[in-house]
């Protein structure tokens, strides 16, 4: 239950790397809003779509009321999906009274719903957090957390991509090598 995937682990990295750039760099975060975060009127009218997945990835920098940034409406579908996988586990609420899981997500989701209800606007998108409940629950209603998705390894991908362009050029090479000696690499029993 509590192992990392690859998916996970580079989520991680990302969103660390992330952050850390805009902590130090201010002006860089504010350009990184610009290009990723979400602005409902780039993805219709400029086909930004990425900004769709994109601004999970950015934390509060800049004017929030601009555009929408952060992961807190995926949060929110990861507990109620939480809630619905292990509904008798124990959370602490606030830190002191251990109550079951759906019950905890049950509490939120009403929180959610009536901060929804008196949205004035602020920098907090209930809205977003309310999206995300709908979501994990029709993600999890739906059975798509049973579907073998999948894996994600980036890095894996590129390795192997390498060490085959590798084999290549070596491959060239001992040809060239065979030619200079003499040796018809056709014949050599050595060379695939």
């Amino acid at each position: 239950m509590f192992g990392m995937t690859p998916a996970v682990k580079w989520l991680l990295i990302v969103n660390t790397a992330i952050f850390v750039l805009c902590y130090l760099l201010p002006s860089a975060g504010a350009q990184l809003m610009g290009i990723f975060g979400l602005t409902p009127t780039a993805v219709v009218h400029y086909f930004a779509v990425w900004q769709l997945f994109t601004y999970l990835f950015l934390h509060h920098i800049g004017n929030p009321d601009a555009v929408t940034i952060g992961a807190s409406g995926a949060i929110y579908g990861l507990l109620l999906g939480f809630g619905m996988l292990f509904p008798d586990a124990r959370i602490l609420f606030f830190f002191l009274f251990p109550i079951p899981a759906r019950i905890y997500v049950w509490i939120m989701a009403a929180i959610v719903f009536l901060s929804t209800l008196g949205d004035t606007g602020g920098s907090v998108s209930h809205f977003a957090h309310l999206g995300g409940i709908v979501c994990g629950y029709v993600f999890f209603r739906l059975g798509l957390d049973r579907v073998r998705w999948p894996e994600f390894h980036p890095l894996e991908s590129i390795g192997r991509q390498y060490r085959e362009w590798k084999m290549q050029r070596a491959k060239r090479k001992f040809k060239v090598y065979l030619r200079k000696h003499g040796q018809s690499p056709r014949d050599d029993r050595w060379v695939n």
